[in-house]
């Protein structure tokens, strides 16, 4: 059996990070330690957490508050080979990870999995993918290369000018749109690779974050941080489809949702700009989708996800990212 160090960066959030670690108390397989990294304005009381979850080895510290800052200090006080990188509002099942752990081991090549991310969408359904729900829409995200997270149904999306769209998605598989944006649109089962995951509760070789650790440049929230680590993996992120983690996306802490698009946008470009993968070209489709993104946002009277959208373009366009700099 592998051995496994979770890592927790966690601010302001006691109770959903006690719901957190009530889970990790649940796992049928047992964690090596569990590496808690509070940068709370009111940090936790340590004997309080070590006697309610003493069945977990609890090592706690603290941090300045910065998730990519602090999910790189626990990984490198870690003593595992592996690391659980864990989100302090996810709660996964009894089996969560045992089924990666086993993974792993009949497939000693890979070096990241995870499960499923399942999240509330509008109808409070608990959701892994969110795909395209009509032809339109298809079309609209194809011609401004925006992300497409989901299946492409060919049943819902039955229109004969659309197939040499769906080809083009088929052939391309899970990847990156021309803008960098992440395309995961084939989920089969029982496991599937992508480019690009969240990776709030999936299992990496310790050995990939230390030498392409989380980017410091990022804001405190690390709003973009995923993108950056995945896009240094050598190969693509393992996704089972039978065993997933809720991902309760607590309110505490969590940046006004035009903040967070606007920020994504800036992480992207830097992205963009840093890695090998791309090149300006990708820079230019970045900001032809941004102008895309500008007209759902007015079609949808979402005005300031529109303007911040503008506000992107000009940072990029005038070289005035500040992660850039």
């Amino acid at each position: 059996m592998i051995k496994i160090s979770a890592v927790i960066a966690t601010r302001n959030r006691k109770y959903s990070l006690y719901r957190t670690l009530r889970a990790l108390s649940n796992q049928t397989c047992k964690l090596q330690e569990v590496i808690i990294v509070d940068s709370s304005d009111e940090k936790l009381d340590v004997a309080e957490l070590l006697n309610t979850f003493s069945y977990l080895n609890i090592k706690y510290m603290t941090s300045a508050p910065s998730v990519c800052l602090q999910r790189n200090i626990g990984i490198r006080k870690s003593t595992s080979d592996y690391i659980f990188i864990c989100d302090d509002d996810v709660e996964p099942g009894p089996e969560y990870v045992l089924a990666l752990s086993n993974y792993i081991e009949s497939n000693s090549s890979v070096n990241a999995v995870s499960g499923l991310i399942m999240q509330k969408d509008e109808n409070e359904v608990w959701v892994s993918q969110y795909p395209p729900k009509s032809s339109a829409n298809l079309l609209f995200s194809f011609i401004f290369q925006l992300s497409i997270w989901g299946e492409v149904d060919e049943k819902v999306l039955n229109s004969f000018w659309l197939k040499p769209i769906i080809e083009f998605y088929k052939k391309r598989g899970n990847h990156f749109s021309f803008a960098g944006w992440p395309i995961i649109t084939d989920f089969r089962k029982p496991n599937f690779k992508t480019n690009i995951y969240g990776l709030g509760a999936s299992i990496v070789k310790k050995e990939l974050l230390i030498n392409n650790p989380f980017d410091e440049v990022l804001d405190n929230n690390g709003i973009g941080d995923n993108y950056g680590i995945c896009i240094g993996f050598p190969d693509k992120v393992n996704v089972l489809t039978e065993t997933f983690v809720f991902h309760h996306k607590d309110s505490e802490n969590r940046l006004d949702s035009t903040i967070t698009y606007y920020r994504r946008v800036l992480a992207l470009h830097y992205f963009l700009r840093k890695s090998k993968r791309f090149n300006s070209i990708n820079t230019l489709w970045l900001v032809w989708s941004l102008i895309g993104s500008i007209i759902l946002f007015v079609k949808n009277r979402q005005f300031r996800l529109a303007r911040a959208a503008l506000k992107s373009i000009i940072v990029i366009v005038t070289f005035n990212n500040p992660y850039c700099a």
